[in-house]
């Protein structure tokens, strides 16, 4: 809750000392005059500069404020200069303690993006009696940091700002600037629709919808960012299943082995799921990695049971010669298979690519003829005439025979048909991708073997033309051959165990995220908002009808939208199915039941509201006088500020008819901005 008690300018000149110095303790107050430019709205300008709302008059700083508080005033026909302002806001916050806030303008060594929050009222804060804090405004930190003064005043407001969506896709605080939109309606912007003054620079996506959102204490807010959330979380687990998998096949396709057990996408692995690997033998044919090791460390075993000399070994050395040299044949026969595999993956995906390219470039062109259709373009497109645009000669456009009666594809059949097209040449060109990393891995793998051939080939040789005595380089190649596979192969079962882990710990992230996305509900609006919504929309057209809406004949068929929470009618935006002045209507009968709903639903209401002169459009006096009386209907604890003229009897006489211990008239004769002291 935000209640203004008193406000305190004061604007230092050569002449002496002027100012304003008024009370705001009751319900409804007027800053009033017999006519125009009598300084009311300068008077609640300096209300929105103490708070730094200023920007929803147009401005930061003292650039946003009225001459007479930087520049000049005028006093006894003369111009007088302006030496330095100061500005004193007293308020009253949800614990009913008094707090005034200080700001200047065009004061020397202090800088007007400095605010002061003294603990007390006016009076001890001029005489410097009680502690105080210093925030800032309009810089980086402003509304979350400690020492910002949005913050601070969101201490006193008693809110805690959510984080909501930006248009740069970060989350930013629900900014005081936009929520004040809601509440505070200024002269010369305020007036032309609903949250017309809502700054767009803060970046805050949908910032209607949000603050109306929090005001009312909605649970969609929440939903969709428990939505949101969940959407971001499954795309990190499949980028991250994704990253595992493939660091996975890497490691498998460096020793030309496989998996089977899982899949490339997330999915809930059951918790005695184990991860099968496969070995592919030189046949083409897969064995289970741990049988093939066993196979291994036989081989190893008959190894060293035989003699490590050439002469026991000589007639195994002359059939090893001629089994590894068809080995090596088959070995190259398939590095060349492999190559041309690539090559032609590599030309049919280039094919494919320039396919895309035509197609893409065919369905931009469909779908501006498309566009122009529906805007209603009847223009004669060679094309379609069966002319040719290049040489304006007859063609047929299709290669059947002309005396069969066949459909020809409309505009629409073949946008679809060209984005099936585009999907399947998008696919085929992932797929030549993967073919082409898989060839590539296996020509890499094969050329490795047949190097590690030549060199067993180079062994057998050599052994064959040496001294029968002597150690057999075969053999102990062999060997060591054999015992490093078989490391390696233990290493690559660890490794992939350890990433097999990984996308365990996933799986239970992605069965979770799935279960919490199941529990949300279809639509952003809970029973409850749905019920908080149905109030808005009763009290605002319980509020158009008191205040004389007539653009719209069944006044029935105004709705709330689900997707902004603003006031539509027949899918459209109230605002343009309303004159001028029903326009004015709409302003007021929104923003006050706003406040109506969130005081009858618990919401997040500051339970404060200012319009300056709210009897725009040569608006009917009867129903602004209904507008004052239905703001006095509102409850004890809410304030209303309105700057008005009083150039009409039944307007004048409908404030002086009011309880004077609700309402409070501040009635301006000559300027707002009076002399106080003279030097």
């Amino acid at each position: 809750m935000l209640r203004i008690n008193r406000i305190k300018i004061v604007v230092n000149t050569a002449e002496g000392i002027f100012g304003f110095d008024h009370k705001f303790d009751k319900k409804i107050n007027f800053i009033a005059s017999y006519k125009n430019t009598r300084g009311k709205s300068s008077a609640i300008e300096a209300i929105y500069y103490c708070l730094a709302l200023e920007e929803l008059i147009g401005g930061k700083g003292e650039k946003s404020l009225k001459p007479v508080f930087r520049d000049s005033l005028i006093y006894d026909d003369r111009e007088v200069k302006v030496l330095e302002s100061e500005f004193y806001l007293e308020v009253i916050e949800g614990n009913d303690s008094i707090k005034t806030i200080y700001r200047t303008a065009c004061k020397q060594y202090y800088s007007s993006n400095l605010i002061r929050v003294y603990s007390g009222d006016i009076d001890s804060a001029i005489k410097d009696k009680c502690p105080y804090e210093d925030g800032y405004v309009h810089s980086p930190g402003a509304a979350t940091k400690e020492r910002g003064f949005y913050t601070i005043l969101e201490e006193i407001l008693g809110f805690k700002l959510p984080k909501v969506p930006s248009y740069d896709d970060v989350e930013r605080k629900l900014y005081l600037q936009i929520i004040f939109s809601a509440m505070f309606v200024e002269q010369k912007r305020g007036w032309s629709g609903l949250f017309a003054t809502t700054p767009t620079y803060l970046r805050v996506r949908d910032p209607q919808k949000r603050t109306i959102e929090y005001m009312l204490g909605l649970e969609s807010l929440e939903i969709e960012e428990k939505r949101q959330r969940c959407k971001d979380n499954e795309a990190s687990i499949k980028k991250e299943w994704e990253l595992v998998f493939n660091n996975i096949n890497i490691i498998l396709n460096q020793q030309l082995c496989l998996i089977e057990s899982i899949n490339s996408k997330p999915e809930i692995l059951n918790e005695d799921s184990e991860l099968l690997i496969f070995k592919i033998l030189d046949d083409g044919k897969k064995m289970a990695i741990n049988d093939y090791i066993v196979e291994l460390e036989n081989r190893l075993k008959e190894i060293d049971e035989k003699s490590s000399y050439i002469g026991p070994n000589i007639g195994d050395l002359e059939s090893k010669l001629y089994a590894k040299q068809d080995e090596l044949l088959k070995l190259e026969e398939r590095l060349l298979e492999e190559k041309q595999k690539n090559a032609y993956e590599k030309k049919n995906k280039n094919s494919l690519c320039e396919s895309l390219e035509i197609i893409c470039l065919d369905l931009e062109n469909n779908k501006d003829i498309l566009k122009i259709k529906k805007m209603g373009s009847n223009q004669s497109w060679k094309i379609t005439n069966g002319i040719c645009p290049t040489c304006n000669q007859q063609i047929q456009d299709v290669l059947l025979p002309q005396n069969e009666n066949i459909k020809v594809m409309s505009i629409e059949d073949n946008i679809r048909h060209l984005e099936a097209q585009k999907s399947m040449i998008e696919f085929s060109i992932k797929s030549s991708e993967n073919s082409i990393a898989i060839t590539e891995g296996n020509i890499q793998i094969l050329e490795k073997k047949i190097t590690e051939y030549r060199r067993i080939l180079r062994a057998i040789k050599s052994d064959l033309y040496s001294v029968e005595k002597e150690i057999s380089e075969t053999v102990i190649r062999e060997k060591i051959l054999i015992k490093n596979s078989i490391e390696t192969l233990n290493e690559l079962i660890s490794q992939c165990g350890r990433l097999f882990g990984k996308l365990k710990v996933l799986s239970k992230e992605w069965q979770l995220n799935l279960e919490t996305k199941a529990c949300l509900p279809q639509s952003n609006l809970s029973e409850d908002d749905k019920y908080k919504v149905k109030v808005l929309k009763d009290n605002f057209i319980k509020n158009l009808k008191l205040f004389g809406y007539k653009s719209l004949s069944d006044i029935s068929k105004v709705e709330i939208s689900d997707d902004k929470l603003m006031p539509i009618i027949n899918g459209f935006d109230i605002k343009f199915d309303s004159s001028a002045s029903d326009n004015i209507r709409v302003i007021w009968a929104f923003t006050l039941s706003l406040m109506q709903t969130s005081i009858s639903v618990g919401g997040r209401h500051p339970k404060i509201l200012i319009f300056d002169e709210p009897g725009q459009q040569s608006m009917i006096v009867a129903d602004l006088c209904n507008f004052i009386k239905e703001l006095c209907k509102l409850d004890d604890d809410t304030q209303t500020i309105i700057g008005i003229t009083l150039d009409d009897i039944n307007i004048k006489s409908t404030i002086e008819q009011l309880d004077s211990n609700i309402s409070n008239l501040i009635l301006i004769e000559d300027k707002s901005i009076s002399l106080l002291k003279s030097n």
